[in-house]
């Protein structure tokens, strides 16, 4: 009974409680679910052997043009010779000069002497890397370092640099230590070298290139080298259909999944004095 006169409040009916899923329908969600995340989780794993093999080409790159250049240090000065003026107290013009007779050179013909030989090389087995030898005058302990940056003794009248190929590293051996070879890259699948012999003469000049075995006994007619370093990357990936590289010994390789390098380069020998 109301007494206060005033309408009585309407009675809400209760709201109906919201329906469920059902049990397809549950899995239809868990299943939807499951798949964007395996296809999340196979892009992150994608991105990321991406980012390291981009790191492992880099890597690469840099060791190679490292190592390009310690031989291009030693290469381009081969076979120099220092001049010595037969009349220091002559004025300029009118100096005669001579080749320093202290450079003996590499020995060429395996006597035990040298020959004046400014380089010498050694084709090396299928995956076993080339040898290569260069030489060239001292001139004083600690100005002309050798590959492995340090000065020539005081004793010993050339500057040796030999490059060569051991477990997959890049090895130098240098005159200044001989006994003690070290490590100028790692990651090398393979080293190759081929020598440029002038052949004819004038315009018809050309460049005739051989392995180490065709020079034979024209090793001081070689004036420019053509080295090739193939490197390899340490982290796999998958392996691309059809798709190969030209490996440093001329033919096509398959890739394997892995990152690989082939850097060539050609280096002329200034320091070969055409009228020695």
């Amino acid at each position: 009974m109301n007494r206060s006169g005033c309408p009585p409040w309407p009675v809400r009916a209760r709201s109906r409680a919201a329906p469920g899923v059902s049990l397809p329908e549950l899995l239809a969600g868990l299943a939807i679910g499951l798949l964007v995340a395996l296809a999340a989780l196979g892009l992150l794993a994608s991105t990321r052997v991406l980012s390291r093999q981009a790191l492992d080409e880099a890597e690469l790159m840099a060791q190679a043009t490292n190592a390009m250049r310690l031989i291009g240090s030693q290469a381009r000065p081969a076979g120099a010779v220092e001049l010595l003026a037969l009349n220091p107290a002559s004025p300029p013009a009118a100096q005669s000069f001579v080749y320093s007779p202290r450079f003996d050179g590499l020995d060429l013909d395996g006597d035990g002497l040298g020959d004046r030989g400014h380089v010498w090389g050694l084709d090396g087995p299928e995956g076993g890397g080339d040898t290569l030898v260069l030489s060239f005058e001292s001139r004083s302990a600690g100005i002309t370092p050798d590959c492995l940056g340090a000065g020539t003794a005081k004793a010993l009248s050339r500057v040796d640099s030999r490059f060569f190929m051991r477990a997959g590293r890049l090895m130098c051996q240098g005159s200044s230590n001989p006994a003690a070879a070290q490590p100028v890259a790692e990651s090398l699948e393979d080293f190759r070298v081929r020598y440029g012999l002038l052949q004819g003469s004038g315009a018809a000049t050309t460049l005739q290139w051989l392995a180490a075995g065709q020079v034979a006994g024209r090793w001081r007619q070689v004036s420019a080298l053509q080295v090739c370093l193939q490197m390899v990357g340490a982290v796999g990936g998958p392996r691309p259909a059809g798709r190969s590289f030209r490996a440093c010994n001329g033919l096509e390789q398959a890739h394997d999944g892995r990152q690989h390098l082939v850097l060539r380069h050609t280096f002329a020998l200034r320091g070969v004095g055409r009228m020695r």
